[in-house]
């Protein structure tokens, strides 16, 4: 059994397949994760909530979330992108690179929510 149906029995979709992710579901979060190890000592986690937004925790919240957990960063993790479109997320995985995501600054919510 998947660790999504372990965790999340209840999840209203599938895990969206990115190359190098693999399921991290973990019952204690929110919502279900995928992840990409990283050259570095860290890894790219993309947090996938419910589709259906009044089974989520934040009904205002965006569906998926992607963020960079390296070690070397003081908060150990920094939110790069959210979203409600995936392929919005693929993208932005794809035109990036480890050093842009180190970099760039954390994502703003507030100024970049978009509703669809």
């Amino acid at each position: 059994m998947s660790l999504v149906k372990q965790a999340f029995p209840n999840y209203d979709d599938v895990l969206p397949m990115l190359e190098g992710f693999e399921d991290v579901s973990y019952k204690n979060d929110v919502c279900p994760s995928i992840s990409k190890e990283l050259a570095v000592d860290g890894r790219l986690m993309l947090y996938c909530d419910y589709k259906n937004k009044y089974k989520r925790e934040d009904r205002e919240g965006l569906r998926y979330c992607l963020s960079l957990e390296l070690s070397m960063l003081m908060c150990n993790s920094k939110i790069l992108l959210c979203s409600n479109d995936i392929m919005e997320v693929k993208n932005f995985i794809e035109n990036h690179t480890l050093a842009d995501f180190i970099n760039m600054p954390s994502f703003d919510y507030k100024e970049n929510i978009k509703f669809y």
